[in-house]
């Protein structure tokens, strides 16, 4: 049987503003279990002015239990956070063989 492993999802909430009057973020982590970890995929974004620059991204497959929203959340996995693209939405497919039912794209930048 396939399982998942366990991430951490950092859902953003506005804590006020700062001094230019820009809001403050401040995340609060929720644990979820059972998540299918797809492969990374590097892109070499190097250029003369950032040399360094590294987008990486992956799938996320998230199980039928999950409930909450991810727009604009991030994922920790394995350690490494990374942010969740777009609104992704769960599949209404009714009676379906899985346990997983949200394909999530996350992605970072390193070297940007």
């Amino acid at each position: 049987m396939i399982h998942g492993e366990t991430v951490k999802v950092l859902h953003p909430s506005i804590a006020g503003m700062d001094a230019y009057n820009t809001p403050i973020r401040k995340w609060t982590e929720e644990s979820v279990d059972n998540v299918l970890v797809g492969t990374p995929t590097a892109d070499d974004v190097a250029t003369s002015v950032n040399p360094e620059g590294l987008l990486v991204s992956m799938s996320l497959y998230f199980p039928r239990s999950y409930q909450g929203t991810l727009r604009d959340c991030k994922v920790v996995v394995r350690g490494i956070e990374y942010r969740v693209i777009g609104d992704p939405v769960a599949l209404n497919g009714g009676l379906t063989p899985t346990s997983w039912n949200m394909q999530v794209n996350v992605c970072r930048d390193d070297g940007r």
